[in-house]
C-alpha cells in the first residue's frame, strides 16, 4: 500500500521480484533439512551466535549514527514537518526500542533465488559459503508467506539492505524525500497511525543491515525480537546452557490472515547440492517430505548439476 511505498521503499520492488518467478531459498544440510521437515517448524538462531559477529551490531550503529545527526537527517525533518510538536518520539526510539532489540534477536536467513539460479540449480557462491560441502541441501521456499501482514507469529521478514554508512543515509534520506513529497496524503492519516509506521523501517534497519561485502548473498531474514514482539506460537528452546532459540511452526493461522506455512504449500522443491554424492539423500529426502504431508514429494527434489570447486 502507498505506506508501504513511503515508508520501506525495498518492499514493493522485493515483491515485484517475486511476481515474476523469484522464490526464496535456504541452505542447510541433510541432516536438519530432515529435522525441520519431521519437526515442522524451523529455528531462529540468536544473532550473537551467527558466524558473523557483525549481523545486527552493523545496523544498530548506523541507525544510531543517522539518528543522532537531527535535522541533518532528512527522515527526521521528514518527520518534522507531520510533527513539529513531536520530534522526541524519534528519540524514544533510541530510548526505548534499539535497546531492547540489543537484549536478543533471533533470525533465519533465506537468499533471493531466480529464474535462471532455479534452472542451473542455486548459486555457487551460496553453495561453497552455506551448502555444507557433502552433505548440503537448499529448501526452495514460496515467497508469498514472507510479506505477510499477518501478526500471528510476531516474527517478521524483510529483504537485507547492504551498505555502509553512506548508502545507508542515502536509503534514510530517500525515505525523508517521500514523507516531504506525500506530507498531503500522510495529513490524512492519524498521527499516531503514521509516527508508528515511521518506527518500522527503523527497526528493521538495524535488524536488516549488512556491510555491501555480502551483496551477493541477496539474503532476506526473518526475525523475532522478544522483547518487542512477544509471542505464544514460537517454542523457545535451550540449545544448550546459556543459549537459546526460537522455533516456527510450519503450520497456518487463517483466523490470524496466516496461510501458506503449511510445508506442501511453503516447499516448492529441494535441491540436492553439487557436492552430496550420497546416493541415500534423495530417498531420505522424499521419506522426510512424505511423511511431513509434501505430495509428490519424488518429483519435488533434484539434483544440483552445478560444478563445485573444491
Amino acid at each position: 500500500d502507498r505506506l508501504t511505498e513511503i515508508f520501506m521503499p525495498a518492499l514493493p520492488p522485493a515483491r515485484q521480484r517475486m511476481m515474476q518467478g523469484y522464490k526464496l531459498v535456504h541452505y542447510t544440510s541433510v541432516e536438519t533439512a530432515e529435522k525441520i521437515l519431521q519437526h515442522k517448524s524451523f529455528r531462529l538462531g540468536d544473532t550473537r551466535h551467527m558466524n558473523d559477529v557483525t549481523e545486527i551490531s552493523h545496523g544498530m550503529k548506523l541507525v544510531k549514527d543517522y539518528l543522532l545527526k537531527g535535522k541533518h537527517a532528512r527522515f527526521l525533518m521528514g518527520l518534522e514537518q507531520l510533527a513539529p510538536t513531536r520530534p522526541a518520539h524519534v528519540g524514544l526510539i533510541l530510548e526505548n526500542v534499539l535497546p531492547r532489540i540489543e537484549e536478543g534477536v533471533y533470525a533465519s536467513c533465506v537468499s533471493e533465488h531466480s529464474p535462471f539460479d532455479d534452472a542451473n540449480g542455486g548459486r555457487l557462491p551460496m553453495w561453497s559459503l552455506y551448502g555444507d560441502q557433502t552433505r548440503g541441501v537448499a529448501f526452495v521456499l514460496e515467497p508469498a508467506v514472507f510479506w505477510s501482514r499477518s501478526n500471528a507469529l510476531n516474527a517478521y521478514s524483510s529483504p537485507v539492505l547492504y551498505g555502509h554508512r553512506a548508502e545507508f543515509e542515502e536509503y534514510a534520506d530517500g525515505i525523508g524525500d517521500r514523507i516531504s513529497a506525500n506530507i498531503d496524503y500522510l495529513r490524512t492519516i492519524p498521527l499516531d497511525q503514521v509516527l508508528g509506521a515511521a518506527i518500522v523501517p527503523v527497526i528493521f534497519a538495524a535488524l536488516s543491515t549488512k556491510s555491501s561485502s555480502f551483496y551477493e548473498e541477496r539474503e532476506w531474514r526473518v526475525v523475532h525480537v522478544p522483547t518487542l514482539w512477544p509471542s505464544t506460537v514460537l517454542t523457545r528452546v535451550e540449545v544448550e546452557p546459556g543459549r537459546q532459540a526460537y522455533d516456527v511452526p510450519l503450520r497456518d493461522y487463517p483466523e490470524q490472515g496466516l496461510r501458506g506455512m503449511e510445508p506442501d504449500a511453503l516447499l516448492a522443491k529441494i535441491i540436492v547440492g553439487p557436492g552430496n554424492a550420497d546416493l541415500e539423500t534423495v530417498p531420505r529426502l522424499i521419506r522426510a517430505m512424505t511423511d511431513a504431508g509434501v505430495s509428490n514429494a519424488d518429483s519435488r527434489v533434484v539434483r544440483s548439476t552445478i560444478p563445485l570447486r573444491r
